[in-house]
């Protein structure tokens, strides 16, 4: 591995095998990262391209800007580089402040759909002081969706590591080496919801900038970038 333009390179995980890592070195390589065009969904006012999806000085931007009387974002799909059952996903990354511009890191089921979805870093614009962390799922018996959220205070505008892990049964997020989120599918309340936890879905990784409609104002830069140093994927060693 080379050195990491943030000061800190991919790590080795005790338990794990890397299988997957990329620093953004050169180009985009298309052969692992898709990109998003297109609207997102439920966001009239907003678009992706490709165009805002960069590599520069081995890191990759998810830049968004206000084009054409729109914010267009960045955004990349990793499923071409494949889908991964349980595993770890770590990532660094750091994101400047803007009102009502967010990104979100995420795994999506490889077979598609929706529900299920683990968003593993998610943030709504602004300052950048505190993260959210969801688990979506259906009830297995109504087919109604349903989450488990976790608010995480975190300042994201310095460089930031992420370690997430799906083993049987649990769920955990570390957030520059402290662990922040450990579930093993137990609600609030006491009830076991062990099918949310999804360790026996094959999942892919994506991340992507995205603006709120309504919630950029006058302070909301004309530009600004979410910056990803390395991202990487683990498989279990049992």
């Amino acid at each position: 591995m080379g050195v990491a333009v943030s000061g800190q390179g991919i790590p080795e995980l005790p338990g794990y095998r890397l299988v997957f890592a990329d620093e953004f070195d050169g180009d985009r390589d298309t052969s692992s990262w898709s990109g998003y065009q297109g609207q997102p969904k439920g966001r009239p006012q907003a678009r992706w391209r490709r165009d805002h999806l960069l590599c520069h000085d081995s890191r990759m931007l998810l830049r968004t800007t206000f084009t054409e009387g729109l914010w267009t974002s960045g955004g990349t799909s990793n499923a071409r580089a494949g889908t991964q059952t349980g595993g770890a996903w770590a990532f660094r990354f750091r994101a400047r402040p803007a009102a009502g511009i967010g990104y979100a890191f995420l795994l999506y089921p490889g077979g598609g759909g929706w529900p299920p979805e683990v968003d593993l870093v998610e943030d709504f614009g602004g300052e950048r002081r505190r993260f959210r962390t969801t688990v979506h799922w259906s009830d297995p018996t109504t087919g109604r969706h349903e989450q488990k959220g976790w608010a995480v205070e975190h300042d994201q505008t310095a460089w930031t590591t992420v370690v997430a892990r799906i083993d049987p049964g649990r769920f955990t997020v570390d957030v520059e080496g402290v662990r922040v989120l450990d579930w093993d599918g137990t609600l609030d309340d006491g009830t076991p919801v062990p099918w949310a936890v999804p360790d026996s879905l094959p999942l892919w990784f994506g991340m992507q900038a995205h603006a709120a409609d309504g919630a950029t104002d006058e302070t909301t830069p004309p530009v600004s970038d979410v910056e990803v140093d390395w991202v990487a994927r683990y498989a279990r060693l049992d």
